[in-house]
């Protein structure tokens, strides 16, 4: 019986271990798809953008395979959409569009902020079988609320004035 329990234990630890080592490999993984997202010239049609999402109220950001979308909370600055076809650029691949969300993530940090934007990863199943993944940013009603009712709060971003 205590033969079973150590190789049991034994068993249980290389498993533990081989998780690690795996989690590990996928994380340097994604660091050096990130890295390369950073330097290629998708990062610099795609900084202005980032900018400019900086200063204002972001509502909804969209990270797809066709590129990053955003919706912001002023009606007078609308929606922008990076289409990556339109920019001269392949479509994102799965792997690609989770680095291209850890790099919003770090250009936007107010998008990490859990009790102002809430993350969902939608599954979409195409009618040839396969699925598509997108990313998504929601602003939170009661942030929402802050920002329109009490802009001088958040003083990085640019009030709206709604009348």
């Amino acid at each position: 019986m205590i033969t079973f329990m150590l190789t049991l234990t034994f068993v249980l630890l290389g498993l533990l271990v081989a998780f690690f080592i795996y989690d590990h490999r996928q994380n340097c993984q994604h660091r050096q798809r990130v890295r390369k997202l950073y330097a290629s010239p998708v990062m610099d049609a795609l900084q202005p953008a980032l900018h400019f999402a900086k200063k204002h109220a972001v509502e909804l950001a969209i990270v797809d395979k066709t590129g990053v979308h955003f919706r912001f909370l002023s009606p007078g600055y609308g929606e922008y959409h990076f289409v990556m076809r339109e920019h001269g650029f392949q479509n994102l691949t799965p792997a690609q569009q989770s680095a291209m969300r850890t790099v919003l993530e770090e250009r936007l940090p107010h998008l990490t902020e859990k009790t102002h934007y809430r993350l969902s990863r939608r599954a979409i199943q195409l009618p040839n079988g396969q699925t598509e993944y997108s990313y998504s940013y929601i602003m939170s009603n009661q942030y929402k609320e802050m920002l329109t009712r009490a802009p001088y709060y958040v003083p990085q971003m640019v009030p709206y004035v709604g009348y």
